[in-house]
């Protein structure tokens, strides 16, 4: 049986057309849907609002390892799910204990008041994930340029894996290649 939605062949078409990992997320819910991306070639899969569930949570770790991301959605600390409709009873201290005790290896942690905004990334939020969990860390939501990036990487954690710049990108406030350049120049020194 075929896991994959009717709308996912243009992102087949993107992890057969690169040679850099690709992420793959939004609306993943199914083990089943997990493994066929992976087999498909994701490098890793981002599970959000399943992730909570602690049953599902287990049998994705022990299967996926660090092909799993966890997607932690948070808007003033409360952990959102159901594609950011909905707020859930926990905190997002409380879902990185959850996530870290199942030994996820890495999350997606989304200030969803900042996504899309462009005025910089909620800095107190992600050095509050870094404290709270040993867990990798890509950090998204409100990047507007260059020196959003350069601000994350001063932080100086190497937990903090990567930064999503979807927005800052679109807009032309942001240079791929001068982005790439600055991540590459902080590996250099480190």
């Amino acid at each position: 049986m075929n896991h994959l939605k009717k709308s996912d062949p243009v992102m087949r078409a993107i992890i057969e057309a690169v040679d850099v990992p690709v992420q793959v997320a939004g609306g993943i819910r199914s083990l089943a849907a997990i493994d066929a991306w992976l087999s498909a070639g994701a490098a890793r899969v981002v599970v959000g609002t399943r992730a909570l569930d602690e049953t599902f949570l287990s049998e994705a770790v022990a299967r996926f390892g660090p092909g799993l991301v966890a997607a932690v959605d948070a808007r003033n600390g409360m952990v959102q799910v159901a594609g950011w409709q909905e707020s859930s009873s926990l905190t997002t201290r409380e879902a990185l204990a959850r996530l870290s005790e199942a030994g996820v290896a890495r999350i997606l942690f989304t200030d969803i008041g900042r996504d899309g905004t462009l005025e910089g990334p909620n800095l107190p939020a992600i050095r509050e994930v870094l404290a709270a969990s040993g867990m990798g860390l890509i950090a998204s939501g409100g990047v507007a340029g260059l020196a959003d990036v350069e601000t994350l990487l001063s932080l100086g954690d190497p937990r903090l894996e990567g930064v999503i710049v979807g927005k800052a990108l679109y807009s032309g406030s942001l240079a791929l290649e001068d982005a790439l350049a600055v991540v590459a120049g902080a590996a250099v020194r480190s």
